[in-house]
C-alpha cells in the first residue's frame, strides 16, 4: 500500500496538550484543524495558543513572523465533520475512557476508513477503546511528553488490532515533527509513565516523611543524575492532578504497592495545589513556571518556607530540618516532636511516620546513675 500524503492535521481538543501539538504540527509546515466543542472554547484556545507564543518570543525561542506563519496554518471549528478532509486525527481530550469512547464512536462514522485515529493517552488501553467499531484497524495510541515543542520523544503504541498502514503512517508523522517514535506494544502506562510513576510517588514519599524538602529532592535527583528537572518539579510543570490519575488508574490496572499514591500527593491536590498551573505545589519553581512575578505576594511554593533563599539554605545546611510549611499543610511534624515523658517518668521520642501513616514510639531505656569513685 502507497504511503499516505500528510498535508492537514486535525486535532480534536484544544486544552495545553491540544494546543501544544498544533504548534508542533504547524511549525512542520502542516496545516491543522483544532475542533472544541463551543466557539467561546475555540476563541479561548486562540487567545492562549497566542499567549504560549508570545512567551517563546519573551524566550527569543520564535520571532514575530514565526509566529505570524504558525497561527495562519491553524484554523479553529467547533463542529465535528469538518475535521473529514484531513489525513491524520489526533485527540486530546481529558483523560477519561467514557469519554473519549464515546468521540472515537463519532469520529468512525465522521472519517474516512483510511484516515489513522490516534489516542492521546499515558494509561488507557488502546485495544478496549477501539473494540466495536466498524474500522479498528486504524485506531492506535501516541504519548506525547510534556513539553511537546521541545520533547524529542514520542510514544507510538499499536493495539491488538492496528494495522501496520496506520502505524507506520503515525511513526512517519513524528519523524516530520522532528522527534523520535518509540514503537510500543499497549501495557498499562507504557514506557515513560510506567517508569518514572514510582520515581515521583517515592520522591513525594521522602519529603513526606521528613528526609528532605522538596527542592533538595529535586537538586539531588538533577545534579546526581543528570535530569533535567527533578522529580517533584516535574510533576508541578505536569499538573498534580493528572499524576494523582496516573498513579490511581496504574494502581488498579496492576496492584503494585509502588504505584498507590503519596498521601501528600492527594492531599495537595484536594487542597486545589496542583502544581505550576495555580502556582503551588511542590517545588519552589512553580510559581515561576506559572508565569509569576518577583512580587512578594505572589506563592513561591506550597511547601517552601518564605523569606530569603539564602537564608533559608544557610539555616539548613546548619542546624534546621527541612520542614515548616508541608508539615503545616498536613498537620503534623514528623520527628520534631521533641522529647516527652510517658507515665513512669522516662524519656521517650517519636520516630518519623513510616510509609503507611504507622508511627510507632521507640522508647529509649533508662541511662543508670554513674557511681562515684
Amino acid at each position: 500500500m502507497s504511503e499516505r500524503e500528510l498535508h492537514c492535521i486535525a486535532v480534536v481538543g484544544g486544552g495545553m496538550m491540544g494546543r501544544s501539538i498544533a504548534t508542533r504540527v504547524s511549525q512542520a509546515g502542516l496545516g491543522v484543524i483544532v475542533r472544541d466543542i463551543s466557539p467561546e472554547r475555540t476563541d479561548k484556545v486562540a487567545e492562549l495558543l497566542g499567549v504560549d507564543l508570545d512567551r517563546e518570543i519573551e524566550r527569543w525561542g520564535l520571532t514575530q513572523s514565526e509566529k505570524r506563519a504558525i497561527l495562519a496554518r491553524i484554523e479553529f471549528t467547533t463542529e465535528l465533520p469538518k475535521t473529514a478532509g484531513c489525513d491524520l486525527l489526533i485527540e486530546t481530550i481529558n483523560e477519561d475512557y467514557d469519554a473519549k469512547r464515546q468521540l472515537l464512536l463519532e469520529l468512525d462514522v465522521v472519517l474516512e476508513p483510511g484516515i489513522p485515529i490516534i489516542i492521546n493517552t499515558s494509561t488507557l488501553s488502546i485495544s478496549e477503546l477501539a473494540q466495536g467499531l466498524q474500522h479498528p484497524e486504524r485506531v492506535l495510541g501516541m504519548h506525547f511528553l510534556y513539553p511537546v515543542t521541545t520533547t524529542r520523544v514520542v510514544e507510538v503504541v499499536k493495539g491488538q488490532v492496528t494495522s501496520d498502514d496506520a502505524f507506520e503512517t503515525a511513526r512517519r508523522f513524528v519523524r516530520i515533527l522532528g522527534k523520535v517514535p518509540i514503537q510500543e506494544f499497549e501495557s498499562p502506562g507504557f514506557i515513560t509513565t510506567r517508569v518514572i510513576m514510582p520515581l515521583i510517588n517515592e520522591a513525594a514519599h521522602v519529603v513526606m516523611e521528613g528526609v528532605a524538602s522538596a527542592g533538595e529532592v529535586d537538586l539531588a535527583i538533577k545534579l546526581g543524575y543528570d535530569f533535567r528537572y527533578g522529580p517533584l518539579e516535574w510533576a508541578d510543570r505536569t499538573g498534580l492532578h493528572r499524576i494523582l490519575n496516573w498513579l490511581e488508574h496504574l494502581f488498579h490496572e496492576t496492584g503494585e504497592t509502588k504505584f498507590r499514591p503519596c498521601p501528600v500527593i492527594r492531599k495537595l491536590v484536594r487542597a486545589g495545589h496542583t502544581g505550576a498551573r495555580v502556582g503551588k505545589g511542590f517545588s519552589p519553581t512553580t510559581a515561576s513556571v506559572a508565569g509569576s512575578t518577583d512580587s512578594p505576594t505572589t506563592p513561591r511554593s506550597s511547601l517552601e518556607r518564605s523569606g530569603s533563599d539564602h537564608a533559608a539554605r544557610r539555616r539548613e545546611l546548619t542546624h534546621e530540618s527541612p520542614r515548616p510549611q508541608l508539615w503545616l499543610f498536613l498537620g503534623e511534624v514528623p520527628g520534631h516532636r521533641n522529647l516527652a515523658r510517658d507515665d513512669r517518668g522516662q524519656h521517650r521520642r517519636h520516630s518519623c511516620p513510616r510509609r503507611r501513616g504507622e508511627d510507632r514510639p521507640v522508647r529509649l531505656p533508662p541511662v543508670a546513675p554513674r557511681s562515684r569513685p
